[in-house]
This record gives structure tokens, C-alpha cells and sequence, in this order.
């Protein structure tokens, strides 16, 4: 759009004859010395029938440059003599279509040393007559050519006349409707109290202007913007009424698809969080004044990343789409859906009667089988749910309050819901307390690593141990790995620490080969989250082993099951790379998951570790220690040697000994231990080592 002073490339026009060039009514326009556009003034744009808010004045200026270049012959006779302007006699086409007669009249401007720097020109119409009948034509082009419908009635609403874009928007030819009443247009969707309040508008003042909805000859309803202006004759009675329309179609459209943009997910066509927000701010306001309750429901999928990483992104968007119908469908007319983003939705209940129900209902639809990708795929939902008023009447609140409960049914174990309590609140704050004072641990180095021996079973050698890792608290001292190793994984916090407990490790085994036993060998746990996603630390293993000197086989990396299951390129490289390095690779909690039998092989698995649940209830379970003989013969086929973990009495030891299990770990042998006491335990100086249980 123009700005309101019109001006292009600059001209050193002094101050005061650029305001009277600006200010003056007569159009004018500046040249170059080649007579070239240079300038003009408002009242060019005004002379040619624009509005200056319609324009770009750049683009006109390069656009309407032939139209305003001073020819040859112009430039020739004022070169000659430049004490004379130069009157021609011309034409300029008004912005409607109409030819426009003028006077051009054009002066040199002279520097101090009379030599011409640019013309000024000036543009007078010929003549009254000649303004009159551009006027009338002028009118007559506007009426027939402008883009808006027009349509004039008499006094009683009957259509006298209409141009050629009423035919082209209402599908009505001319004849079709002169003679009848206006109300043709009429789409029937305006009630009687909005015409009512038009019409006094328009009787009151002669105007009016507004959006409605008309109906053309083929029965389509649209949208108009329509003004109507009332033409009074001398004596102030209503002579004709003149009304102007546009088609609204395109601009509602367009309308829709941006509001559809920034109000809904693309994937799912849910509500995104901010119509979501919006909509429960509304309901919350709506049902505070009726006293009434709703429940708001925050539902995270439950194994959606293994779809999203094994099957890829399009069949986890397949997977999103198939459930906002399966949730809409639970839901219907009851509540609202939105997605808030990732695998998280949230539902709108209307009717806390229904809740139980409808909950219930989600879950048992989540857990039917998706296909995709030619496969069926398994999924389940944890939901989290909190009330209005009870739990907050705030919406902030209230999702914090649902987040918590949802946190609450993943911590046990997924596949269900949980209602909010205010002890989830506590638990949330001693959660952020603990994230904090675990961050603040790992800046201060307040780790440290115990030792517990893994004793070959057939002499009770001591030539392996496994590094355990414990935060050596300030407060609360030292403080077990099952207290915070979970938050840890759950903050990604479980990175820097296994960085920490990888170079520690690395370092005591190098000094153990050196003063203890050569063939020394130290297990260190490593997490699927570090495995998976902690380029750094993986490539640290063998930056570190080959600082040190140490052979891979210095080394054993355990891992679970779980990491074989969530198979991934990236995961077989990683193996691969280990076992190019010579570290082998134990199996750790084996039975406690589901890993394939074919993954053994396909990992070149060296050792086994039993579950300590299976040891401890060996005795006791027939079908449980069926259940180790057969994996450590399996094993021993497989060429893998078997760990027993959590041995705590002789009875396990002898029965373990009976099936040939290779070696073994638990209390019976030894706690872990700080690093000065398990050197005793290797010398064998220690009370407790080689089948002494200590305590």
C-alpha cells in the first residue's frame, strides 16, 4: 500500500516548492533530463481515478512510465529554448477504462548556470463540456465494469437495474430480475429481527453496510459483504436505493483453512492445544456459573515410540489417526478430544456420571490390535484424570493435576488410570527435589563405585566383578541405584553418570591388572537409553581403553533384554563395535523379559546372568529350577556361560553347582564394596570371600 506522501526517487526540489508541488490540486508530474517519470503528486492519482491507499507507488511509477515519458519532439523544442513551456494537446486513460482529454503543459527547471536538470509538467482538462462527458462516461464504465455486483431498486425494493457482475455472482441475467422485488436474493438464513434492524438503520441514516447470507439462481447460499446507500430526490423522499456486493466464498474459505491451521492437528484433525485450552477456559467458565463438574482426562500412549522407530513415521501418524476415531468414538457426544501433541491427548467429560464408563471404554478400545504395515500392532493407554472445581478450577492446574495422575498409572506399570490426589502433588515436588539434588550431585562428583565379586563356581576363583554405582549423599548418604537410577532414565540425567562410571571403572580395572590378577575382568551396566542415544559416551569406551592400554577383554558390557528387543541399526552397530573391540557382552535379568533366543546368537551373547528372582525361589519352585537347568543347558550349547545372580544361601550354591552354572553372584559371596575393602576380598584377607557369607 501507498504511504501518505507520495514520493519515488528523490529530487532536489527545495522545501517549499515540494509542498506546494505535493499540496497543489492541479496533477503534476517531474521528469529527467531523458524524460523519464521521476515524480508526481496526489492529485495524479486522484486525476486517474485511484485511491492512494490502492496503490504501490514504486510499481505505478514503472508500470505507467510510457504513459507519462516526455517525447522527442517535447524535449527537442524545449532544449531550443528553454524560456518557453511546451503546451500539447493529449490523452490519458482514467483507471475505469474512460479516455481522459487534457492540456499538458511542461517547464524546464534550470540549475545556477542555466543548464536544464528536469522538467516539471502540469495536466489541465480541456474544458467543462469535455469534464462533463468524461464524468458521465467515467460513471458509465465504472457501473459497467467494476468487480462488484450493483444492483438499483426503486423506493419499494423493485430492481430497476443491474451491471454485468450481478449477473456474474448471482448466476441472475438482467431480465431474470428486473421488475421483481430484491427479496429474490433472499437465502432465508437472516430471522426477522435482523432485517428489522437493517431496515431502520437504512431509514434512519440511508446506509447501511454488514455481511449476510444471499442465494444464487442455481440455489447456492454465500456469503456477501453488501452495502446499500439510499439516493434522495429534492424534496428528501427515497428516490432509488443503490446496493453493492462482493462474494465472500474465497475470503471465508480462506478464512476456515487458517483457523484450521492454527486450531487443529494436522494429523489427527483433533483440536491442538491452543483450541483445546480455549475450549476449556469456555466450559470452565460456562459451568462455574451452573455449579456444575467436569473431569479432564490427559491419555499418553503407551508404546508409541517402538512403533514410531521401528515402523517409522507414517504408520505412527496412521497409529494417531486410528486412535482420535477409536477416543471419538468413546467419547461422542459426551465430551471433546484434543491433541496436544506427540502421543498425548486429552478428553473433555461433560458428565462425570459417565466417567467410569467412558474410561473403561478407552482402554478396552486402545488395546485392540492396529493394523499396519501388514502387521498387528499392540498398544495400551495410561490415563490421568482430575476433577473441576475439586482439584483446581484453574486450567493450568488442572492439567498439572492430570499429568501427575498419569505419571502415577506409568510408574505402575501402564495400562490403566489413576484419579489425581493431592499426595500426587507431593510426590511431584519430592520428584522435582530429587531431579534437582541428583543434577546438583553429578556437578559435585558425589558418586561413587562399589565392587561385588562374580565367583567361578567350579574353584571359587575370583577373576570378575561387577561395578555398582552410589550416590554418596552429603544428607542422606549413600543412597542405592534403585532410589535414583529411574530418575536418572527418566531425565536422560542416566548419560553423564554412566560417562562418570564408564572413565571411573576403566581406570580401577587398569590398576587391578596391574597389582592384583593380569586376566582381571570388570562388568559395567550400561542403561538402553545410554546405549541407544549417547554417541559421545559409546565412542568413550574405546578412546578411553586404548588411553589406558586395556584390551577389550578387560571389559564385559551388560545389557537387557529389552535393548534386543528394541532392535535398531544403530543398536546392531553399537554391538557390533564391541565385539570388533574384544569386550564381550553379558545378558543381564535374563528371563525377565522377552527377548528372541535367535538374538543370542545374533550378538554373540558371551555370558547369561539368571534373574535373582529365579535363584531365590529354586528351592522351593520345581518348575523354577526346571526352568535354570534348562537355560543353562541351552546356554552351554550356545557356547554362553551362565551367571547366577542373588545367591544368598549354600543350598542355592549347591543346587547351582549341580546344573554346572559357571559362576555366580550374590550375598552369600559378598556385598558390593568400596574399593579398599574388595581388594581385601581378592587377596583373600577379607572376612566373607570365597563361600564365607558376609553380613
Amino acid at each position: 500500500m501507498i504511504n501518505s506522501k507520495v514520493e519515488n526517487h528523490p529530487v532536489d526540489l527545495d522545501r517549499h516548492t515540494l509542498q506546494l508541488f505535493d499540496a497543489t490540486p492541479v496533477p503534476m508530474f517531474c521528469s529527467s533530463v531523458t524524460g523519464d517519470l521521476e515524480k508526481i503528486n496526489p492529485a495524479l492519482i486522484q486525476f486517474l481515478g485511484f485511491q492512494q491507499d490502492e496503490i504501490h507507488l514504486p510499481d505505478f511509477m514503472i508500470y505507467h512510465q510510457d504513459k507519462f515519458k516526455l517525447d522527442k519532439t517535447t524535449l527537442d523544442s524545449l532544449n531550443a529554448d528553454s524560456s518557453f513551456p511546451v503546451v500539447i494537446e493529449t490523452k490519458y486513460e482514467h483507471s475505469s477504462g474512460a479516455i481522459l482529454s487534457a492540456q499538458l503543459t511542461v517547464v524546464p527547471q534550470l540549475n545556477n548556470s542555466g543548464e536544464i536538470i528536469r522538467y516539471i509538467s502540469q495536466i489541465v482538462t480541456s474544458a467543462v463540456e469535455n469534464k462533463k462527458s468524461d464524468q458521465l462516461q467515467l460513471a458509465s464504465l465504472v457501473y459497467a465494469k467494476s468487480s462488484e455486483g450493483m444492483m438499483i431498486t426503486d423506493k419499494d425494493g423493485v430492481i430497476v437495474d443491474v451491471n454485468s457482475s450481478f449477473t456474474k455472482i448471482t448466476g441472475y441475467l438482467k431480465e431474470d430480475v428486473c421488475g421483481k422485488n430484491a427479496r429474490i436474493l433472499s437465502s432465508g438464513q437472516q430471522d426477522d429481527l435482523f432485517y428489522k434492524l437493517m431496515w431502520n438503520r437504512i431509514n434512519t441514516s440511508g446506509h447501511w453496510k454488514g455481511e449476510l447470507w444471499n442465494r444464487k439462481k442455481n440455489g447456492i447460499v454465500y456469503p456477501v459483504i453488501i452495502s446499500i446507500n439510499t439516493d434522495f430526490d429534492k424534496q428528501g423522499k427515497v428516490n432509488k436505493r443503490v446496493a453493492l456486493f462482493s462474494d465472500l466464498t474465497d475470503i471465508k474459505a480462506k478464512e476456515r483453512q487458517i483457523f484450521k491451521q492454527a486450531y487443529y492437528d494436522t494429523i489427527t484433525g483433533l483440536p491442538n492445544r491452543a483450541l483445546f485450552i480455549e475450549r476449556l477456559n469456555h466450559i470452565i467458565n460456562l459451568t462455574k456459573s451452573k455449579e456444575n463438574s467436569i473431569a479432564l482426562m490427559l491419555l499418553d500412549l503407551d508404546g508409541f515410540k517402538e512403533v514410531n522407530d521401528t515402523l517409522g513415521h507414517e504408520a505412527g501418524d496412521e497409529l494417531l489417526k486410528l486412535t482420535a476415531e477409536r477416543l471419538l468414538l468413546c467419547v461422542k457426544e459426551n465430551g471433546d478430544v484434543a491433541r496436544l501433541g506427540g502421543d498425548e491427548f486429552t478428553i473433555i467429560l461433560h458428565d462425570i456420571k459417565l466417567l467410569e464408563n467412558t474410561v473403561k471404554n478407552i482402554l478396552k478400545k486402545l488395546a485392540q490390535p492396529y493394523s499396519l504395515e501388514n502387521e498387528e500392532i499392540y498398544i495400551t493407554g495410561s490415563i490421568g484424570i482430575t476433577l473441576f472445581p475439586d482439584d483446581s478450577d484453574q486450567v493450568s492446574g488442572l492439567l498439572k493435576s492430570a499429568d501427575q495422575a498419569m505419571y502415577a498409572v506409568k510408574k505402575q506399570g501402564r495400562n490403566g488410570f489413576s484419579y489425581f490426589t493431592h499426595s500426587m502433588h507431593q510426590e511431584a515436588l519430592d520428584r522435582l527435589s530429587s531431579i534437582n539434588e541428583l543434577r546438583e550431585g553429578i556437578e559435585k562428583q558425589q558418586f561413587i563405585l562399589h565392587y561385588q565379586p562374580i565367583v567361578k563356581l567350579a574353584n571359587n576363583e575370583i577373576s570378575k566383578a561387577e561395578a555398582l554405582v552410589r550416590w554418596l549423599h552429603p544428607e542422606k548418604g549413600i543412597v542405592s541405584p534403585d532410589q535414583f537410577i529411574p530418575i536418572a532414565e527418566e531425565t536422560g540425567l542416566i548419560i553423564e553418570i554412566g560417562r562418570w562410571v564408564v572413565n571411573e571403572a576403566l581406570q580401577q580395572v587398569y590398576v587391578w591388572r596391574e597389582t592384583v590378577k593380569e586376566n582381571f575382568q570388570l562388568s559395567i551396566n550400561e542403561s538402553p537409553l545410554q546405549f541407544k542415544s549417547d554417541e559421545n559416551s559409546f565412542n568413550n569406551w574405546f578412546a578411553y581403553l586404548e588411553k589406558l592400554d586395556l584390551p577389550g577383554e578387560s571389559v564385559s558390557i551388560e545389557i537387557t533384554e529389552n535393548l534386543l528387543m528394541d532392535f535398531s541399526e544403530s543398536v546392531d552397530m553399537k554391538m557390533q563395535k564391541f565385539k570388533d573391540a574384544n569386550i564381550q557382552i553379558s545378558l543381564d535379568d535374563f528371563g525377565t523379559g522377552y527377548a528372541s533366543l535367535s538374538y543370542l546368537k545374533r550378538f554373540d551373547i558371551e555370558f547369561l546372568k539368571i534373574d535373582k528372582s529365579y535363584v531365590q525361589s529354586m528351592e522351593q519352585d520345581k518348575d523354577v529350577l526346571i526352568l535354570c537347568e534348562s537355560i543353562i543347558q541351552m546356554a552351554h550349547k550356545l557356547d554362553i556361560q551362565v551367571i547366577a545372580e542373588g545367591i544368598e544361601t549354600q543350598q542355592q550354591l549347591d543346587i547351582l553347582k549341580s546344573l554346572d552354572c559357571d559362576y555366580g553372584q550374590g550375598y552369600l559371596f559378598s556385598r558390593p564394596l568400596p574399593v579398599d575393602e574388595f581388594e581385601l576380598l581378592i587377596s583373600g584377607s577379607f572376612i566373607g570371600a570365597h563361600g564365607t557369607p558376609y553380613v
